[in-house]
């Protein structure tokens, strides 16, 4: 997921965009890389614009999320990065 914005939500860091393949719920854990280096971070929620309703939050391909990080201080993302999941052999 190509990252589009980058905030502070209550003490927290939300990174935004929109997911392009593959799945993303809380608990997860992603890597976001730029040409700075990879950070590697746990997803605590995801949040949507406009959530199905339906089950645990969870994005899909297409939708437009806001991932809330756990372990992440300010200034170490940036827009523009891509943020992917941590495979598990």
């Amino acid at each position: 997921m190509p990252v589009e914005d980058v905030f502070v939500v209550n003490r927290c860091i939300v990174i935004g965009g929109r997911a392009e393949q593959g799945t993303v719920g809380g608990g997860d854990v992603i890597e976001i890389s730029g040409d700075d280096g990879t950070v590697t971070a746990t997803v605590a929620r995801v949040e949507f614009l406009c959530w199905r309703g339906v089950g645990e939050p969870t994005g899909w391909p297409g939708d437009n999320v806001g991932l809330r990080l756990r372990k992440v201080s300010p200034g170490q993302i940036r827009v523009g990065w891509i943020a992917i999941a941590v495979q598990h052999p």
